[in-house]
């Protein structure tokens, strides 16, 4: 027995050197330490080759999908903004149209206190109801005349005042005047047949009366109006005072 177990332990030393003798001569790439470290890198390298397939997964899962009824944009899922509710604005209360300050009626200027102006307001207050002959004795009588005259009836043609222009058109006339020829004065009352025609009859009047008919003298004013169909013109000094 004791023989068979010396034989055996010489075997098995010599199994044993034999091992190490052959781990010897074994290339280094044999070692178990590369061995492992390399299966190290290689786990590394599949781990890393993992992980970009992961990233290449995320990003294709990013992409935007073919199909357009299953992506909609997010402006059409998005609820409606509620509009903000704004208060009306104050709108004041219309007043009635206030009237106008009503602007005081502007009187005419009063013509100057000269003596034509003086028997036109004489012929003015008593034209209605008199003739052409009767307004010229009430005229030439009037207070505001220092001289001694008269009137008398005249008919169409050539008048004292008017040069060589012959006066027509009216139905009836007077002249008066004082009788002392070197006084600047003559006055007339015409009555026409139509108060249409009263304008242009003035005009003519105007337009052909010559201040200077008295070569001595030469009168200061020339005055018209008219009441109606009556028209009264007088050329003379602006008072006979002094």
């Amino acid at each position: 027995m004791k023989k068979l177990i010396s034989i055996l332990l010489v075997v098995m030393l010599a199994v044993a050197f034999a091992a190490c003798g052959k781990n010897e001569s074994t290339d280094i790439s044999q070692d178990p330490e590369v061995s492992v470290e390399s299966e190290n890198t290689d786990a590394l390298d599949k781990s890393d080759e993992a992980e970009s397939k992961n990233d290449n997964a995320v990003t294709d899962n990013k992409k935007p999908s073919s199909n357009p009824s299953e992506t909609k944009p997010a402006e059409n899922n998005a609820k409606p903004q509620a509009k903000p509710q704004t208060n009306p604005e104050n709108v004041p209360d219309e007043k009635p149209d206030e009237k106008p300050a009503e602007k005081p009626v502007e009187k005419p200027a009063e013509k100057p206190a000269t003596l034509g102006n003086k028997l036109l307001a004489d012929f003015k207050a008593n034209a209605s109801g008199m003739s052409a002959l009767d307004l010229a004795n009430a005229l030439v009588t009037n207070p505001v005349i220092e001289f001694s005259g008269g009137a008398t009836p005249i008919e169409e043609g050539l008048l004292s005042g008017f040069g060589n222009t012959e006066i027509k058109g009216f139905k009836s006339g007077a002249m008066f005047a004082p009788m002392i020829g070197s006084i600047p004065f003559v006055g007339y009352v015409f009555e026409l047949e139509n108060a249409s025609d009263v304008p242009s009859f003035i005009s003519t009047l105007k337009s052909n009366a010559d201040l200077r008919w008295n070569i001595c003298v030469e009168a200061d004013e020339m005055v018209t109006g008219s009441v109606g169909t009556k028209v009264f013109f007088v050329m003379c000094p602006t008072s006979l005072e002094g």
